[in-house]
C-alpha cells in the first residue's frame, strides 16, 4: 500500500476510535454528539480517501472523491457547533452553526456534478485526480472559515474562562491547526498546484491530543480514569522501543563480540531496562493524573498505611512518603500548633534543605 491508502486508513481508525468513546461517555449531551459527528465526517473523508486510492478505475475514483467530499463538508461545521456548545455560546452563535451546517449540505448534494468534480485524471504521481468544478470553492470557503471561527472563539474567550478550561482551549486550537491544516494539505491539487499533500498522515494527531485533553483536562466534561494496565503498556512500549531501536542498529557490533563481553552487554541492559522503567512509568502516570480521580480511595490507603504510628515525626515522614508517591509532590511543609499557643512549629518537611519558620 502506498503511504497516502495507510495514512487513510490510521485516520479513519483513530475517527472511529476516538468516535466510539465520545458516544459511550457523552452522547446525551449536545456537546458530544456535535463531536461524535466531527469524527462520522472524518472516518467519511478518510475511508473515501482509502478507497479512492485504491481505485482502479477513473469512475469509482471519482465516485470516492465525492463520497470524502462529503466528510470533509461537515468536519469544519461540526467542529465549530462542538466549541460554540464548549464556550457555551449556543444560543448566541446557533444561526452561525446553521449556516456552516447549510454549506456543508449544499456541497454535499451537489458534489457528484461537474459544479464540484469537473473531470479526473493523472496529476503528480497519482492515477486519478479531479479537477476542481466552479463551486468546489465552497468546500475550502466552509473549511477555513468555520473552523477559523470556532480557534477565534476560543482565542476571544481565553482570558476569562476557568484553569481547566484554559488548558482544555488549548489543547482545541493545537489539536485544529493540525488537523485542518493536514486535511487542507489535499485541497490545492484540485486547481492542479503541483503540490504533494504529504501532511495527509497527521490528520490523526487530532485525534491523539483530543484523547490526551480528554483524559488530563475533561475535555466535554468526560470524566475518566485510564486504567493501570494501559500505563504499563505505554510504559513498557517507552522502554522496549529505544532498547529495541539501539539493538537493531548495533546487531552488527554485538555480534562481533565475545561471551563473556556479551554477558556483560546484557547484564548492564537489564539493569539499565530496570532504572529506566522505575523513572519513566511514574512520569507516565502523572502525565495522564491517573490517579486524581482516586481521591476516597487514596485517602483511604494513606490512612491505613499511617494509622499504627504514634510517633509525630514518623507519621509526618510516612504521609510526606506517600503524598510524594501518588500526587508527585517537590515540595511541602507540615506545620503544628499546640493548644494554646499562637505560633506554629515545623513538623516535617520535604524538598527543602533548611528549615523554614513560619
Amino acid at each position: 500500500m502506498t503511504y497516502y491508502q495507510i495514512s487513510a486508513l490510521v485516520n479513519a481508525a483513530m475517527a472511529v476510535i476516538l468516535g466510539v468513546f465520545i458516544f459511550i461517555k457523552q452522547r446525551h449531551r449536545p456537546v458530544g454528539r456535535a463531536f461524535i459527528i466531527v469524527n462520522i465526517a472524518v472516518f467519511v473523508w478518510a475511508g473515501g480517501y482509502f478507497l479512492w486510492q485504491s481505485s482502479t478505475d477513473a469512475s469509482s475514483a471519482l465516485f470516492w472523491c465525492a463520497i470524502l467530499n462529503v466528510g470533509a463538508a461537515f468536519t469544519a461545521p461540526a467542529f465549530f457547533h462542538g466549541v460554540v456548545h464548549i464556550l457555551e455560546r449556543w444560543k448566541e452563535k446557533k444561526k452561525w452553526v446553521f449556516l456552516s451546517y447549510s454549506i456543508g449540505a449544499i456541497q454535499a448534494l451537489l458534489t457528484r456534478t461537474p459544479l464540484i468534480e469537473k473531470e479526473i485524471g493523472p496529476f503528480l504521481s497519482f492515477h486519478f485526480w479531479p479537477k476542481a468544478g466552479p463551486l468546489y470553492m465552497l468546500l475550502p470557503l466552509n473549511y477555513f472559515v468555520f473552523s477559523g471561527m470556532a480557534i477565534y472563539l476560543m482565542w476571544k474567550d481565553y482570558p476569562y474562562v476557568s484553569q481547566i478550561k484554559k488548558s482544555q482551549i488549548k489543547m482545541l486550537i493545537l489539536a485544529a491547526f493540525i488537523g485542518f491544516l493536514s486535511g487542507a494539505s489535499n485541497m490545492p491539487q484540485w486547481y492542479r498546484i503541483k503540490v504533494y499533500p504529504i501532511f495527509n498522515g497527521t490528520v490523526a494527531i487530532y485525534t491523539l491530543i483530543a484523547f490526551y485533553a480528554i483524559i488530563r483536562y475533561r475535555l466535554m466534561e468526560i470524566d475518566t480514569v485510564i486504567h493501570r494496565t494501559f500505563l504499563w503498556l505505554v510504559t513498557l512500549l517507552l522502554v522496549i522501543l529505544p532498547i529495541g531501536l539501539a539493538v537493531t542498529f548495533s546487531f552488527d557490533w554485538i555480534s562481533s563480540l565475545g561471551r563473556l563481553a556479551k554477558l556483560a552487554l546484557t547484564s548492564s541492559v537489564l539493569i539499565f531496562f530496570v532504572w529506566y522503567y522505575s523513572k519513566l512509568k511514574p512520569r507516565i502516570d502523572h502525565l495522564f493524573r491517573r490517579r486524581k480521580y482516586d481521591y476516597y480511595q487514596v485517602l483511604g490507603e494513606i490512612g491505613q498505611k499511617i494509622g499504627s504510628e504514634l510517633d509525630i515525626n514518623n507519621v509526618v515522614n510516612r504521609l510526606f512518603k506517600e503524598l510524594k508517591e501518588i500526587l508527585y509532590i517537590r515540595n511541602g511543609l507540615f506545620l503544628v500548633q499546640q493548644p494554646g499557643q499562637d505560633d506554629y512549629t515545623e513538623a516535617g518537611s520535604i524538598g527543602y534543605d533548611t528549615l523554614l519558620e513560619s
